[in-house]
Formats: C-alpha cells, structure tokens, sequence
C-alpha cells in the first residue's frame, strides 16, 4: 500500500506540472434581501489549476437552426471544491465571454491524481 504522504506528495508535484491553466470556480448562491426577496449571484469560489481538454463538437438541426453542443473535460487538482452547476471561467481565455458549466464531476469517488469534471461549454 502507498503511504499517503506519498500520494499526496504525487498528487502535489502532478498539480504543478500537468495543469497548465488557471480557472475561477464560480458558484451560485442565493440570498434574501431586505424585502423578503430572493437575489441570486454568482461568486468566486476558488482559483485554481486545471487542464481543459476538448471532447468533441455535436451540430444538429433543431427547426430550422443549427445548434452545437461542445463537451469539455477540465482536469482540477484532486481536492478542488466544485459541484455540478458551478461554472469554470479560463483566467486570460482566448475566446471573450467563454465559460464551462460543469455536469458532473467525479470529485470524491476518486483516488486518482486529480478530479475530473465534465463540462459543457457556453458564452455570455
């Protein structure tokens, strides 16, 4: 068995030189205002390292449009907090107003090197 000192040595020095972006993990929360209303926002959880890798692009016909549906896998650091429909923005993104919404993640049913998400891309 691998001490987990080990692991988590591995798991550090993997982080540092297999993630090569930085990402804002962005959440939604929901609050009650002065008037009893509720007021959604969006927050920065967390900034962290993460790999972004492209799946494939789906196009379909839906009526008389096209839609496009892109699939993403972002690869964070195994102790990363995300959630599904938590949002993942690239810091310094080449593509303006792009973010990932995030559909499922296997955070804490790994013991792998770093926690897997799959994502769905869209823009602002």
């Amino acid at each position: 068995m691998t001490p987990d000192a080990l692991i988590a040595l591995l798991r550090q020095s993997a982080t540092q030189y297999q993630l090569p972006n930085t990402v804002d993990i962005v959440r939604s929360s929901n609050e009650v205002d002065a008037n009893g209303g509720i007021t959604t926002d969006w927050r920065n959880i967390s900034s962290s390292k993460a790999r972004v890798i492209h799946n494939n692009s789906i196009q379909d016909t839906a009526g008389q449009s096209i839609t496009s549906n892109n699939d993403w896998t972002i690869l964070l650091p195994f102790d990363a907090d995300i959630r599904l429909n938590d949002r993942i923005y690239i810091q310094y993104d080449e593509i303006p107003n792009r973010y990932f919404d995030v559909v499922g993640s296997d955070r804490g049913a790994t013991d792998g090197l770093f926690t897997s998400c799959k994502c769905e891309e869209r823009t602002r």
